[in-house]
Order: structure tokens, then sequence, then C-alpha cells
């Protein structure tokens, strides 16, 4: 009868077990694809600074040539 309750109790340890790994692994690819979305979200971000401060710096340019092109004589 005391055999019983042990081969119980190692079938719970055994299922504990991989349950413990399985969520050690799913935690692990989570923080990879996690980590994976930070840099892509990082990059579209970088692309649209980028963008915005090559617009600003055009804009600038047409002004100064707008006003340089005003105070032409005629």
């Amino acid at each position: 009868m005391s055999s019983k309750p042990n081969d119980v109790q190692k079938q719970v340890k055994k299922v504990t077990f991989v349950m413990q790994d399985n969520a050690s692994k799913g935690s692990k690819q989570f923080k990879r694809d996690a980590n994976k979305v930070d840099k892509i979200v990082w990059w579209k971000n970088m692309k649209l600074l980028i963008t915005f401060i090559l617009l600003i710096g055009l804009l600038g340019v047409l002004v100064y040539l707008f006003i340089k092109i005003g105070q032409e004589p005629i």
C-alpha cells in the first residue's frame, strides 16, 4: 500500500518539473519576442524622427530660398 503514494508523489514531482520547465522556456521565449518587438518599435520611431527632422530642414531651406528670391531686385 505504501508504494502507491510514493508512485503518485513521483508522478506529481515529474509533472510539476515538466510544467515549471515549460513555464521557464515560455518566459524566455516571451522575453526574446518582446525584445524583438521593442527593436521594431524603436526603429519605426527613429525612422519617423529622421523623416520629421528632414522635413523641417527642407521646409527651412525652402523658406530661406523664398525669402532670398523675394529680396532680389527686379
